[in-house]
């Protein structure tokens, strides 16, 4: 298969990056963020980057930089027909130098469960972030079951955070903390030391 690997540097093809999302990520709303992701190609194009094949969208990468410093890549995803060609892959290698030439020395990512073997193979840790607004951190921590605590915060002075490290996705602990508490969400997110 031949294909191409291109920057999102206007906003023609950035409509079109957003649209694939949207369509492959169907619970998710690209569109509606239109501008800070324009803002962000205007600022760093070279940090969204898509896959070709003939004019058709294949693949996406799309990343930022952040105030704090780091890379947070906001989506990665493949059309189906095309999964397992190392597409991904090559995207966020080309997100991970473009790191290292900013000076960035971490990125990191929220990840579906089906996702985290396939970033763990590229280099990425695990942690599982828990966060509610009505419950407090020591709730949060009575249902652990014993992974070890990363960290544990109050951000913005109102979400209750909890985070643990994982190896797994582990679904069943993540239904236990939604199911148990009903305003707690819960995301895997992975980061890599650059």
């Amino acid at each position: 298969m031949f294909y191409e690997m291109k920057y999102v540097t206007d906003n023609s093809t950035l409509d079109r990056v957003l649209h694939f999302s949207n369509r492959l990520f169907k619970t998710y709303d690209f569109i509606k963020s239109r501008s800070q992701w324009q803002a962000r190609m205007t600022a760093q194009p070279e940090l969204l980057v898509y896959a070709q094949a003939s004019d058709e969208i294949i693949a996406v990468a799309l990343a930022y930089l952040e105030d704090n410093g780091n890379i947070t890549v906001g989506v990665v995803g493949t059309e189906q027909r095309y999964r397992e060609q190392g597409l991904a892959r090559e995207l966020l290698s080309l997100i991970e130098n473009r790191a290292k030439d900013l000076g960035v020395h971490l990125i990191a990512l929220g990840a579906v469960d089906s996702a985290v073997e396939f970033y763990k193979k590229l280099g990425y840790t695990s942690q599982l972030l828990i966060q509610s607004q009505k419950h407090t951190v020591d709730e949060l921590l009575s249902l652990n079951p014993g992974y070890p605590i990363l960290y544990t915060n109050i951000h913005n002075g109102t979400i209750h955070q909890l985070c643990m490290k994982v190896t797994k996705a582990d679904s069943g602990l993540r239904q236990l903390y939604e199911n148990t508490f009903d305003d707690c969400n819960t995301q895997i997110m992975c980061w890599k030391a650059i």
